[in-house]
């Protein structure tokens, strides 16, 4: 029970030159989610004029927080989980959020920040390797076998069946 008390969490902090703060900054209507080329491009043109424009069409941070984001990828002790519950059941981080690129990815990581546990966490628990990869982490294949033995992670991700369904196999025979 080594690892009894610990929460494993990706924590990043934004910074004022990272373009990726433009998620929590810039409000995002939910039409701009859609997966449609068109509106794709329409997102990508309205976080480029904004990008210009620097802090003019920046929300105001009502929640007076500094930001933060990582993997939605961790593992949380039961207290921690239930502080952040708490906090979410009020509503102000949620309402912040609703209108966020991709807050899966920082309401957590944000609210641990801001809590009594801020001080005390341990890197993610799942292996994610996005070298040469720009939307989502590389999909493992066979080839990858070596690389995955190596690493000392839980968990690995990304995989796929219909891309390479040897690596899966794989590692299940060796369970």
């Amino acid at each position: 029970m080594k690892n009894k008390g610990k929460n494993f969490i990706e924590i990043n902090k934004f910074e004022r030159e990272n373009t990726i703060k433009k998620r929590y900054e810039l409000y995002f209507p939910n039409w701009m989610r859609s997966k449609n080329f068109f509106v794709r491009c329409l997102k990508m043109g309205y976080i480029n004029i904004a990008l210009h424009l620097g802090t003019l069409l920046d929300r105001k941070n009502i929640l007076n927080v500094d930001f933060y984001y990582g993997s939605q990828w961790w593992t949380l002790t039961y207290e921690c989980a239930k502080e952040i519950y708490d906090i979410l059941l009020k509503g102000e981080y949620i309402d912040y959020y609703k209108g966020s690129l991709v807050p899966d990815e920082s309401i957590f990581q944000t609210i641990y920040m801001n809590s009594r546990f801020k001080d005390k966490y341990y890197d993610k628990l799942t292996y994610v390797n996005w070298k040469g990869q720009i939307n989502h982490p590389k999909t493992f294949t066979i080839e990858d076998c070596d690389e995955l033995e190596k690493v000392n992670y839980l968990m690995a991700r990304k995989f796929d069946e219909d891309f390479d369904d040897k690596i899966i196999n794989k590692l299940y025979d060796e369970l």
